[in-house]
């Protein structure tokens, strides 16, 4: 079937100096956005900037090629200034009708490279597990300095058939969107009328600092972290955990994740939790503070491994060095006699390429030197090793002289892994 839409606008022309109002109907033809022999017309993102145009209506003629036929649907389109009106024409030609506050664009974003792009979606498309995917994408919005348009979170979430996940990652994109007035091209993922809902009422109270995959409440953790602790035996304790970290609704923090797991003592059972837990942490980033949980390497190398089969595109994720391992390197380094000796030691750290720390570690090695101009070139080297840059900012409050914060920032801009 054929379908031809007309916007009727009611306008209201205001002439000054005039008493008389005039009632104008005006008709507009708009463009079918998807292809024929589907549903002609698929969504419709309408307007409503203009103040005159207050009340629109929707009017559809459905034809039919084979008996000539003709019906006609229409809807008065009732919405407040300020908002957009989201509008899906359904197959059986019913009318899904959403108010959308109106989307800034956000084009101060700078847009993912392409390369990068394909790359990363190219990653996804090669995973087979679904949580793999789920978390690939997940972890590719929680990046920082990651942006994405429309049409690119798009073509990753086509990637997921699980509703619950397209609409989670969808809530978390819109923060690293760069159109946010395409943003209504996500509403396709969508089958149910509850999940659009949700995601419109998400955009309408959206804040900058909202993510929709939250942390447990530490008042609602700690009854749940002491229901488990007093859990007799060991055994016990480790299904209660199995069943906690096999619940999707829950999520936590890497140290909410840390703490429940070492309720349990065997380290096969620490790494059993670790493996679980990976999916249901918001914070990634400082997932390795999970690897710590750990005495015996070996165990670390097989959660690494375990994160590579199923979370990662194929490399090593860079994991921070251990607590025991940084302590002793850090009294090493404090042993040094000479400054001199002190800095050639730090230097051939930051040069070793199997070396990662996390920005805080880095914080601690670095004030052990007093020339402002050997600290410059040690969190130079620092930006390699450190696996959260997004907290570098605590290594560029080392250097006291703006000129040298200014030369550590230049740095970092032009750095390529």
């Amino acid at each position: 079937m054929l379908y031809k839409i007309f916007l009727i606008k009611k306008c209201f022309l205001f002439f000054s100096g005039l008493l008389t109002v005039l009632s104008v109907y005006a008709f507009e033809e708009i463009n079918p956005l998807s292809e024929i022999n589907s549903v002609y017309i698929n969504k419709i993102h309408l307007n409503s900037g203009t103040p005159e145009f207050r009340y629109p209506a929707l009017q559809i003629i459905n034809t039919d090629q084979n008996n000539n036929s003709t019906e006609l649907t229409s809807s008065v389109l009732s919405h407040r200034n300020g908002n957009d009106m989201l509008i899906k024409v359904n197959r059986n030609d019913s009318l899904d009708l959403a108010e959308i506050k109106k989307i800034n664009i956000t084009n101060n974003l700078v847009l993912i490279a392409e390369e990068k792009f394909d790359t990363l979606l190219n990653n996804i498309k090669n995973l087979r597990s679904a949580n793999a995917r789920s978390f690939l994408i997940s972890n590719a919005f929680n990046t920082t300095n990651n942006t994405f348009s429309s049409n690119q979170v798009l073509q990753l979430l086509q990637q997921l058939n699980d509703e619950k996940s397209r609409l989670q990652l969808a809530k978390l994109s819109y923060n690293i969107i760069t159109d946010r007035n395409n943003f209504y091209k996500l509403y396709v993922l969508l089958s149910s009328k509850a999940s659009k809902n949700e995601l419109t009422d998400f955009v309408n109270n959206y804040q900058a600092d909202n993510n929709p995959f939250i942390a447990m409440d530490n008042a609602v953790f700690q009854i749940l972290y002491l229901e488990i602790k007093n859990q007799r035996p060991e055994s016990t304790r480790m299904n209660s955990l199995i069943n906690v970290f096999n619940t999707r609704k829950d999520y936590f923090s890497a140290q909410q994740s840390s703490q429940l797991i070492q309720l349990v003592k065997l380290e096969s059972n620490r790494l059993q939790l670790a493996k679980l837990s990976y999916h249901i942490i918001v914070d990634l980033v400082n997932f390795s503070q999970i690897y710590n949980l750990f005495g015996k390497q070996i165990n670390e190398d097989k959660l690494a491994d375990y994160v590579i089969a199923n979370y990662s595109s194929g490399s090593r994720p860079q994991l921070a060095m251990s607590d025991v391992n940084f302590n002793n390197l850090f009294i090493s380094v404090k042993k040094k006699y000479l400054p001199v000796e002190q800095m050639n030691f730090l230097t051939e750290i930051f040069n070793n390429a199997r070396n990662y720390f996390t920005c805080s570690q880095a914080n601690k090695l670095i004030p052990l030197i007093t020339y402002e101009s050997n600290r410059l070139l040690l969190a130079k080297l620092a930006y390699r090793t450190v696996t959260d840059r997004g907290n570098f900012n605590l290594l560029t409050d080392l250097l006291n002289s703006q000129a040298s914060k200014n030369d550590l920032m230049a740095y970092t801009k032009a750095y390529k892994d």
